[in-house]
């Protein structure tokens, strides 16, 4: 089974994203992330990932608002 999901806390020279948040949200946010890519999808039944966010979002409601 392969698993579905994207690489965070990438380092960059530009401001972060999470700049401005409190240590609370960061917590929040980190614990969804980590969630995410611990749920377990078998990429070869997702035919359309927008569909499949439409269907999934109430799960991870963060990490849904900055999917495609």
């Amino acid at each position: 089974m392969a698993k579905f999901g994207f690489v965070a806390n990438v380092q960059t020279d530009e401001k972060s994203s999470f700049d401005g948040i409190s240590e609370v949200s960061k917590e929040v946010v980190n614990k969804e992330l980590l969630m995410f890519r611990r749920f377990q999808v078998d990429v070869k039944d997702i035919k359309c990932p927008l569909e499949w966010w439409a269907k999934h979002e109430f799960l991870f409601l963060i990490v849904a608002f900055f999917a495609p």
